[in-house]
């Protein structure tokens, strides 16, 4: 399973946890993305368009360009017609709110997943 999604970095806000920032992705496919990530790897601008990959294999990537992590689905929520899938990068959280049913039913919970994120 693979997908990839085509986003651009809406916000960037200051989490209430030192260093860390909160990114808020608007991607293709009726898709957001909201992660957390420490300021010292983050990647990404207002404004930057970005691919949001994720994975069960490790993906292809360009060391020291690209972001990639791995984490496990945590938990899903249905809210209204839209399903949020939480993502554990040990410990940074990554919440994708969608209307894709396919998604939902291609994540199960404890799926070990790869994101990776790569700049256009």
């Amino acid at each position: 399973m693979s997908i990839t999604f085509e986003c651009r970095v809406n916000n960037i806000s200051k989490s209430r946890l030192p260093d860390i920032d909160i990114i808020d992705f608007i991607c293709n496919n009726n898709t957001e993305i909201k992660m957390d990530i420490h300021r010292n790897i983050n990647i990404v601008k207002v404004n930057d368009k970005v691919y949001i990959e994720l994975s069960k294999e490790l993906p292809k990537y360009i060391e020291g360009k690209d972001f990639v992590g791995h984490g496990y689905v945590i938990t899903k929520r249905q809210l209204d017609n839209k399903i949020n899938i939480y993502i554990s990068l040990w410990g940074f959280l990554v919440i994708l709110s969608t209307t894709n049913r396919d998604l939902d039913k291609s994540l199960n919970y404890m799926d070990k997943i790869y994101l990776k994120i790569a700049k256009d």
